[in-house]
């Protein structure tokens, strides 16, 4: 059994005859520390999948474990960053970060360094101080990582991270959030729409098919050394033509 094992997940929103599946026996394997993407169009059920191994919701059936372990809801072995999920707005970025991982570390002082070094590390210090509301996104989507991060979490999920970003801001906390995960041998899933951001990040590409209810189409390994360049010639320009039409295929485009 690997690591992280996602077993014939069922999950569906409305009622009655509004019903709509979102995933239909979608499963999945990932091995400790690897770095795997997920990558579809918007609203394929990535964000699904996501909410479902991070506790948030239960699928309708099907199974999660971690470690050998039934995931049955949120915990500290996993954390999610994602730009739908606001920081408290009334914390200073600093508190942000320590209320984070207020429960995961009993002493106040561990807290509070933890919460220093990751902020130090993503470049937040000259702003700890101020409000989420007072910080441009680029330094919002830094905030949410640190908070993920500092968790110290065995799987990572990362929902979108850098989608909106301008072309400089995205390639920094790419690079940024790349090196951590490295550093730290972070298991982490990426849920993408963005096919160069899967391919610059991850071990592995799973592209989903949106027609078949996000199902996984094919698996692309990238087994080239970090870091990456934007994929524009080359094998990583190979790899990306081959994700970008396995999708098309399955979507019945080609």
């Amino acid at each position: 059994m690997s690591y992280l094992e996602i077993k014939n997940l069922r999950k569906t929103f409305g009622v009655g005859p509004a019903r709509t599946a979102v995933l239909e026996n979608f499963s999945l394997s990932v091995e400790q520390g690897e770095f795997v993407a997920l990558y579809g169009r918007l609203g394929d059920g990535k964000t699904t999948v996501a909410a479902l191994i991070a506790g948030l919701t239960l699928p309708d059936y099907g199974s999660i474990s971690l470690g050998g372990k039934c995931v049955s809801g949120p915990g500290p072995d996993r954390a999610l960053m994602s730009p739908a999920y606001a920081p408290l707005a009334w914390l200073s970025v600093r508190e942000n970060v320590i209320a984070a991982i207020d429960g995961v570390y009993s002493s106040a002082t561990d807290r509070r360094a933890r919460a220093e070094y990751y902020l130090k590390t993503l470049g937040l210090t000259a702003v700890a101080a101020k409000k989420p509301g007072e910080l441009g996104e680029p330094l919002r989507r830094r905030l949410a990582l640190a908070r993920a991060l500092a968790v110290n979490p065995d799987v990572l999920l990362l929902d979108d991270p850098l989608h909106g970003l301008d072309d400089g801001p995205r390639e920094q906390l790419s690079g940024d959030l790349s090196r951590l995960v490295a550093e730290e041998k972070k298991t982490c899933l990426l849920f993408t729409s963005n096919v160069d951001e899967a391919l610059l990040l991850a071990d592995r590409v799973v592209p989903l098919a949106r027609d078949t209810r996000a199902l996984p189409v094919k698996e692309y390994l990238i087994d080239l050394p970090r870091p990456r360049k934007a994929p524009r010639i080359g094998a990583l320009a190979q790899l990306r033509a081959a994700v970008l039409g396995s999708l098309s295929t399955a979507a019945g485009l080609t």
